[in-house]
């Protein structure tokens, strides 16, 4: 056994039990945070510095990787260390600190390498008025060789005692006459290149120092909330908040130190304007020497529309500012009733003598007037002419027409018009016009006139159209209102009545004879297109088939009705029906008494007499022989004249089809098969399913089709589940 490593072993656990427990090393705080290379004061603070309050055995101290001691004699206490070395190498980064070969200490914050120039870090006070003493922190200010300190450009107040450079850390300086808002430039022995500006520079806390804002003027004068305006004085920079009669502004920029542009807050009252100081100064408050007048604002009101005593409420600013009411007039109507005046919001009753228009605010300050309209409700009191036609120019005098949007004669929308102001409207008659009152449409609504524009009457239609004295004739058209008179080819009507400006009703005369209806009325006379014919019968024949289209061999009937529309009974009434050749006759079925022969084409039918305004009916069943077109043709007549011979013949045609029969054809190749049908049933849809109980939906076939001579096909294939196909129209 080695003595002389047991009794090594045995000392090493001695000091170990006897030592102090090591402190963590930390570094709190170093100042200044900056300097130059070579020899300058680097005081470094923190926490187990010296252990057991004894110098360290080893030290380390680097700036940025690079050694500025080794001397342990430069530790002054546990927890602080003096080195006067910064090194030639060493470039701007943490501190680290090494004790006894430990674990290295960092600094918070990097440790700043700078020129050799004056430098500050901190100024205080930031802000205050001529003969102010302020303190600059710093570096470098004795061996920087600092003279002076401008104040943004003049120089400091020269005193007996300022300004003085009280270490390398710290000079005093006094704030000159004519100071303002800017930054504090150190002023070098050794020239402009040296100076250093707190606000240009890098290294600096404080920027500004901020003098007293003064207020000169501000443009416009008075406006309105979103105006904007402009603030000229001096010390503008940094200032905190502008206000208007105490309500703060959200919306401003400082242009400069003597410049400001600041829009006018909503709720701003008149008053005077504030500059408040920078945020964290004790400066006083500039205010304008002038009130900023506050000019009334009208954003919107409520009702848009009403009439006389409608209560409105109009929103905006600046609206209380005459004492004891603003004047407010609607349409020019000033209102003399309010229930609420503050200086957002007016709340009044519309006056009597107020007009559609828009609504104007004053107050002392100045006048406003909305952009939107207040309607009232229109009135037309008198038109002229009365009477006219298309194209006529008409003057229609009442109140509210401003903004009219239509001008309608009996509902006809005017040609054109115009509003010559809100009691006057020119309008053109339109095409059409017909007699009644004109109406004029405003945003508020619609009002019509009570007197009638007249216009000539035209007669579309009357009915019966021949008959014989004490006929009833209705006679329908236009502009029957007030109707004067009516007559039948001259001949006034035995009587008449109007029922209401389209229709009357008139009894044929004795004496009368064949010729035109005239209607005479205010605005003129009219007559009918046609004329009334006298004594005659008005037979008229029609025929209808069932079904169409009809499938070959299948019962098709024809259905001929007969009508007499008078106005007198038709005597010997004959018809005679022409079948296609292609059809077989079945039967035939005709009123009671009637007689006819079925043994030739035509079928020949005599109907006998048929009452005026009554009808007579035939039935002819046929099965067609032949696919394709069929045309049936049936003529009436009788023994005395007819009025209008061209309703005396009637055609109908009828399409006859194929019977709908598939036709499956197996290809033997390809498990294929054919499906076909005839061609004029192409537009039949093809439809199949697997399986016939009635659970089971058709569905549609979707293979393209192909139309080959007198079929129409698809190809299907025969793999599979089975299908049942169909064909469905």
């Amino acid at each position: 056994m080695n003595l002389r490593r047991i009794s090594g072993f045995a000392a090493l656990l001695f000091l170990l039990a006897s030592a102090t427990p090591l402190k963590a090393v930390i570094i709190t705080n170093v100042t200044p945070p900056m300097s130059a290379r070579g020899l300058h004061l680097i005081d470094i603070y923190g926490n187990g510095f010296a252990p057991g309050g004894l110098h360290p055995t080893t030290l380390s101290v680097d700036i940025n990787g690079v050694v500025s001691t080794v001397n342990p004699i430069n530790v002054v206490a546990d927890w602080h260390i003096q080195t006067t070395n910064v090194p030639a190498g060493a470039s701007s980064g943490f501190i680290h600190v090494i004790i006894n070969g430990g674990t290295p200490a960092q600094s918070p914050q990097q440790f700043i390498i700078i020129s050799t120039n004056a430098y500050v870090t901190n100024f205080t006070p930031t802000y205050g008025d001529v003969d102010t003493t302020v303190v600059l922190s710093g570096v470098q200010f004795l061996s920087g060789q600092a003279t002076n300190v401008m104040f943004n450009g003049v120089l400091s107040k020269k005193t007996a005692s300022t300004p003085f450079v009280n270490s390398d850390n710290q000079m005093t300086v006094t704030v000159p006459a004519g100071v303002t808002s800017g930054p504090l430039t150190v002023m070098s022995k050794f020239g402009p290149t040296h100076n250093f500006n707190t606000s240009s520079n890098q290294i600096s806390s404080a920027t500004n120092f901020f003098a007293q804002a003064k207020f000169t003027s501000f443009s416009p004068t008075n406006g309105r909330p979103t105006t904007n305006v402009v603030l000229t004085g001096t010390n503008f920079t940094a200032i905190s908040a502008i206000s208007f009669g105490g309500v703060n502004a959200s919306d401003f920029t400082i242009s400069n130190n003597n410049t400001i542009r600041v829009t006018v807050p909503p709720n701003a009252a008149t008053g005077k304007i504030t500059i408040s100081p920078p945020s964290g100064t004790f400066l006083s408050p500039a205010l304008s020497t002038l009130d900023f007048r506050i000019l009334p604002n009208i954003l919107n009101f409520s009702p848009t529309s009403g009439t006389n005593n409608t209560v409105v409420t109009l929103t905006g600013s600046g609206l209380n500012e005459q004492s004891p009411a603003p004047t407010v007039s609607v349409g020019g109507g000033v209102v003399t009733s309010f229930s609420t005046i503050s200086a957002g919001t007016l709340v009044f009753k519309v006056p009597v003598t107020a007009s559609s228009g828009p609504i104007t605010v004053t107050t002392t300050n100045g006048s406003v007037t909305s952009s939107q309209i207040f309607y009232l409700p229109a009135a037309i009191t008198s038109f002229t002419p009365t009477n006219g036609a298309a194209g006529t120019p008409v003057k229609i005098t009442g109140n509210n027409f401003t903004n009219a949007s239509v001008v309608s004669f009996n509902g006809v929308p005017a040609t054109s018009f115009a509003v010559t102001n809100n009691t006057t409207i020119g309008a053109i008659a339109p095409v059409g016009v017909t007699s009644g009152t004109i109406s004029v449409t405003t945003p508020f609504g619609t009002t019509n006139s009570a007197g009638i524009f007249y216009v000539a009457p035209t007669i579309t239609d009357f009915t019966p159209n021949h008959g014989s004295p004490g006929t009833s004739v209705t006679i329908t058209g236009t502009s029957f209102t007030n109707a004067s008179a009516v007559a039948f080819n001259g001949t006034p009507a035995a009587s008449f009545v109007v029922t209401n400006n389209t229709t009357l009703s008139a009894i044929v005369p004795n004496g009368v004879t064949t010729g035109k209806i005239s209607v005479t009325a205010p605005g003129g006379t009219g007559l009918s297109a046609t004329d009334f014919t006298v004594d005659s019968a008005d037979l008229a024949v029609s025929v209808s088939d069932a079904p169409d289209p009809v499938f070959i061999r299948s019962n098709l009937v024809y259905t001929v009705t007969i009508t007499n529309n008078g106005p007198v009974a038709a005597s010997l009434v004959m018809l005679s029906n022409a079948l296609a050749p292609s059809v077989i006759l079945k039967s035939v079925t005709a009123p009671i008494g009637a007689l006819f022969d079925t043994n030739h084409n035509p079928i020949a039918f005599s109907l006998g007499t048929v009452a005026a305004n009554a009808s007579a009916t035939v039935t002819i069943t046929v099965a067609p022989q032949a696919i394709g077109s069929i045309t049936n043709i049936a003529f009436v007549g009788s023994s005395i004249p007819d009025a209008t011979p061209t309703n005396n013949v009637s055609t109908t045609v009828t399409t006859v089809w194929p019977f709908p029969i598939l036709s499956i054809t197996n290809l033997m190749s390809n498990d294929l098969v054919r499906i076909s049908w005839p061609a004029p049933l192409s537009n039949f849809t093809l439809q199949f399913r697997t399986d016939l109980s009635s659970s089971v939906f058709w569905t549609n076939d979707t293979v393209p089709r192909v139309v080959s001579g007198t079929n129409v096909s698809v190809i299907e294939t025969n793999v599979g589940t089975p299908r049942f196909f169909r064909l469905t129209n």
